[in-house]
C-alpha cells in the first residue's frame, strides 16, 4: 500500500510535468515567433484527434493497467508504444519471474519490464533512425509489407503465451472477440469498441471458467 501511495504521488508530478513539457514547444513558437492558432483552429484539429482517437483515450488504460499496475502506467503513458513495446516485454518478464499481473511482485516486475524496454526501444530506434533510411529501402516489397502485421503478430503472441493458463477461457475468448469484431465491422461502428467488447468479454469469459474449474476441484 505504501509503494503504491508513493507510486501515485511521483507519478502525478511526473505525468504534469511531462503534460507542460508538450506545450513548451507550442508556447516557445507563440511567444517569440508569433506563430499561434486561432481557438476554433484549436478546436478543430482536437475534434480531430478525438474523432480518430478518443475511444483508445479510454480503452487502452483500462485494458493495459491490470498488467502495467500504477507504476507501469505512469511510465508507459509517458513514453507510449504501450501495446506494441511495453505489454509483450511485461508478459515476458513476468513469464520468465514467474510472477503473475496483479499481485504486487508482479506489479515491480512490470515496472521494471517497462523501463527496460524504454532504454531497449530507445537504443533501438536511435540506431535505426540513423541507419534505416539507407538500410530500409533494400528490402524486397514483401518484407515491407510484413511490416504491418508486426502488432497483431505480438498480440498473438501473447495470446498464446497465456493460452495455457486457462484453456476453456481463451478459447471462449477468442469466439466472443470473433463475435464482436464481426458486429462492429457490419454495423460501422468504431473499430475501438472491438478492443473493448474482446477484452471485456474476454475479463468475463476467463471468470467463469475460473469458477468452473475451481467448482470441479471442489467437488474432487
Amino acid at each position: 500500500m505504501a509503494y503504491e501511495k508513493k507510486m501515485v504521488q511521483l507519478g502525478t508530478i511526473t505525468m504534469l510535468l511531462a503534460i507542460v513539457g508538450n506545450f513548451l514547444p507550442v508556447a516557445y513558437l507563440a511567444v517569440f515567433k508569433g506563430l499561434c492558432p486561432t481557438p476554433g483552429q484549436i478546436m478543430q484539429i482536437w475534434g480531430l484527434a478525438a474523432a480518430t482517437y478518443g475511444i483508445s483515450w479510454v480503452i487502452q488504460p483500462i485494458s493495459y493497467y491490470p498488467a502495467l499496475g500504477a507504476g507501469g502506467s505512469y511510465i508507459g503513458w509517458i513514453s507510449g508504444s504501450v501495446g506494441d513495446m511495453k505489454m509483450p516485454s511485461i508478459a515476458m518478464a513476468q513469464k520468465i519471474s514467474g510472477y503473475e499481473a496483479g499481485t504486487p511482485e508482479g506489479k515491480c516486475i512490470s515496472t521494471i519490464a517497462v523501463v527496460g524496454s524504454i532504454f531497449t526501444s530507445f537504443t533501438i530506434v536511435t540506431i535505426f533512425t540513423i541507419i534505416g533510411n539507407v538500410v530500409l529501402p533494400l528490402f524486397p516489397e514483401a518484407v515491407k509489407f510484413a511490416f504491418t502485421f508486426t502488432l497483431p503478430a505480438l498480440f498473438a503472441a501473447i495470446y498464446v503465451q497465456m493460452l495455457p493458463k486457462s484453456f476453456k477461457g481463451s478459447i471462449a475468448t477468442l469466439i466472443v472477440a470473433g463475435v464482436i469484431y464481426y458486429i462492429v465491422k457490419t454495423t460501422g461502428a468504431n473499430t475501438g469498441f472491438a478492443t473493448l467488447g474482446a477484452c471485456l468479454g474476454g475479463m468475463i469469459c476467463c471468470y467463469f471458467a475460473y469458477k468452473s474449474d475451481h467448482k470441479n476441484d471442489a467437488k474432487a
